[in-house]
């Protein structure tokens, strides 16, 4: 069927339209075979397969008539090239290719020729193959269209080369934009699964691995991977035993190390010490202290003087239940009374009172204080408080060592009630706010000695809670900014280094969460959803291998189809994998989540593709342009083997 052409006002219809000439277009035309099958083999002979098949079929004339036979087959070739000018062509081109890329996975790449002296000749000698076979009559004949193939060869051969390595160029660019969007991708399903389980988890490599330099495991990342690790547990038997040897351990572990640097803090050093027995033991021997101070002031024989002698007895004779309260207490600590009571019922003085005897008195009136306030009579406790004052004063003036003495007494009675305080600062009835009240006044007062005791209190009640039946959720309840214990915790704690020891108690409670998700009760939705994404990820570096013609890996990604609905991992995958969520050495870890492999794998299976089709591109190329069927596409290569056959 003759060649048609558009004009260039006309649509073209399957060809490309130039501007200056008529392009070539196939017209379907069902009364021509396209010859498909021997236009594939011409181009992989190098025009040798019309003669070959010719010959097969006549016994290469013992048969059969071998002239008649070849005619007709090229006769038949002719006319698809004719009525089929592109398609033929294409076919030629990719029958052309065929050798080169088996012949690749021999060669390794080596016959591809490294310069353009090597590739021209390599070109040359196809282009003189195919003319060779493709000439028709004679050896001369054939000899002159071997010549014109080899000058066509030598031409488009290096050009179809560089064209195909233009593109293959792009490859690494490609490989690059591979890993901006696909990050790290394992070579093994094991490696992509724990990369596809720090990926959903929502957690970046880099944070994932800087948990665990701190830590803390994969599965405390969030509900995720505990989900994503309890559905390998419910899975495997041997990732159950790899899972359970760590997540049952790891909650004690932790949060006895966060324990020992709360008491060693709030104990200052003392980690393993009964808090208790160690506040009351230094307060007994701080009382003892004192009171051998007391009996040593009052043994010194000084007294109040005549001024404070007058104060005495104006106090005793405004209030007698005073009198009488410093007469019993005479009695008791078996003391000669100082005064007498008149028959009209008033008080005189037998000498100046002693500072003991005078202290007596002041204690009485402490007392007396702390009665009336407390039995809702204030205004007689502000009159009993202005009376104590005067008198402390005039005794702190008398003797400067019973002040001193005083004082330290007064602050080992305050630390007892500052531990109290904080033997009772987790007490839900009391609450944050009054606590940290109570505590923020012993700061601002300076008293040093209260808030050691107050926190050593504080320190004793965490001890008796870390020794109860609900020790497990202590770490929780430490860390929940909205629960009581953390919001005292916090007001108690030194602020400047409440940062070292709040990580410590966070990386326990994790762990905790992680051991009540992944050991709990009855498999929830999302350990459902989970089971069923378990090696939902194939390995890059099965699709590189594959791509490469690795039967093995291409076996595995057809067993991994499938299984799309079952299981995916085998029990020592499944355990692999378990065992990376539970791993506590980051290196190991990171390894995992930065396998590169895949995409390594990946850039040498396009090298190898690149390296296979490379001598394929130039051997089209080199056929493409010796082919008859180029001169039906354009009537200028006809020209040009006609002009070189010429000559």
């Amino acid at each position: 069927m003759p060649i048609q052409y558009l004009d260039e006002d006309e649509q073209p219809v399957g060809g490309v339209q130039y501007l200056d000439r008529p392009v070539p277009v196939d017209v379907v035309d069902t009364t021509v075979d396209p010859q498909r099958l021997r236009l594939l083999a011409q181009g992989a002979t190098f025009a040798g397969a019309d003669e070959a098949e010719a010959g097969l079929r006549t016994g290469f004339g013992l048969v059969g008539d071998y002239g008649k036979t070849l005619d007709e087959i090229r006769a038949d070739l002719a006319a698809a090239r004719q009525a089929y000018p592109l398609q033929s062509l294409g076919l030629e081109m990719a029958g052309a290719m065929g050798p080169a890329i088996a012949a690749a996975p021999f060669t390794g790449g080596g016959s591809i020729p490294a310069t353009l002296g090597r590739v021209a000749a390599t070109s040359a000698a196809q282009g003189a193959a195919y003319g060779f076979g493709a000439g028709e009559g004679g050896f001369t004949p054939r000899l002159m269209s071997s010549g014109a193939g080899a000058a066509i060869g030598g031409v488009t051969g290096p050009v179809a080369q560089k064209g195909f390595s233009f593109v293959a160029n792009k490859g690494p660019a490609l490989i690059d934009f591979t890993r901006r969007k696909l990050g790290s991708k394992a070579s093994t399903v094991v490696e992509a699964e724990i990369q596809r389980i720090a990926q959903e988890s929502g957690e970046s490599v880099d944070d994932v691995i800087a948990r665990v330099e701190r830590g803390e495991i994969m599965a405390d990342l969030n509900s995720t991977a505990r989900e994503a690790l309890r559905a390998y547990r419910a899975s495997s038997g041997e990732a159950q035993k790899a899972i359970d040897e760590v997540v049952k351990a790891r909650p004690g572990q932790l949060r006895q190390k966060a324990l020992d640097k709360v008491q060693g803090v709030l104990t200052d050093g003392d980690v393993d010490a009964n808090v208790l027995k160690l506040f009351q033991s230094g307060q007994k021997a701080i009382k003892d202290a004192t009171s051998a101070e007391y009996k040593k002031v009052f043994a010194s024989g000084g007294n109040i003087g005549d001024d404070g002698a007058e104060l005495v007895t104006d106090i005793l004779n405004r209030d007698r239940t005073v009198a009488n309260d410093v007469t019993r207490i005479l009695k008791l600590e078996k003391m000669k009374s100082f005064f007498n009571v008149n028959k009209d019922g008033t008080i005189r003085l037998l000498r100046n009172p002693s500072l003991e005897e005078a202290e007596v008195m002041r204690r009485a009136l402490a007392d007396k204080t702390s009665q009336s306030y407390k039995a809702g009579k204030g205004r007689a406790g502000e009159a009993y408080d202005a009376l104590e004052t005067q008198l402390r004063t005039t005794l702190d003036e008398a003797s400067p060592d019973l002040a001193a003495t005083r004082a330290r007494w007064a602050s080992v009675k305050s630390a007892g009630e500052a531990f109290e305080q904080g033997q009772k600062a987790f007490n839900q009835g009391i609450g944050a706010d009054a606590i940290e009240i109570a505590f923020n006044r012993l700061v601002e007062a300076g008293n040093d000695d209260a808030v050691r005791a107050f926190r050593m209190g504080l320190a004793d009640s965490i001890r008796r809670k870390s020794r109860a039946g609900n020790s497990a959720s202590l770490m929780k309840a430490l860390t929940d900014e909205f629960r009581n214990e953390a919001q005292v915790f916090n007001a108690i704690f030194p602020a400047d280094v409440l940062d070292d020891v709040m990580p410590l108690l966070s990386r326990a409670a994790g762990a905790q969460d992680t051991k009540n998700v992944v050991m709990g009760g009855s498999q929830t939705a999302k350990t459902l959803l989970e089971a069923q994404r378990i090696g939902s990820t194939s390995a890059v570096g099965d699709v590189a291998q594959a791509a490469s013609g690795d039967v093995i890996a291409i076996g595995r990604l057809a067993s991994q189809a499938v299984n799309s609905f079952g299981q995916r991992l085998n029990d020592n995958q499944r355990a692999q994998v378990a065992q990376l969520l539970v791993e506590e050495n980051p290196e190991v870890l990171r390894k995992a989540l930065t396998d590169e492999g895949g995409i390594m794998m990946l850039q040498d299976a396009v090298d190898n593709i690149i390296r296979r089709l490379t001598p394929a591109a130039r051997a089209a190329g080199t056929v493409g342009a010796v082919s008859p069927a180029a001169q039906a596409v354009n009537p200028a290569a006809g020209l040009l083997s006609d002009a070189l056959l010429s000559r």
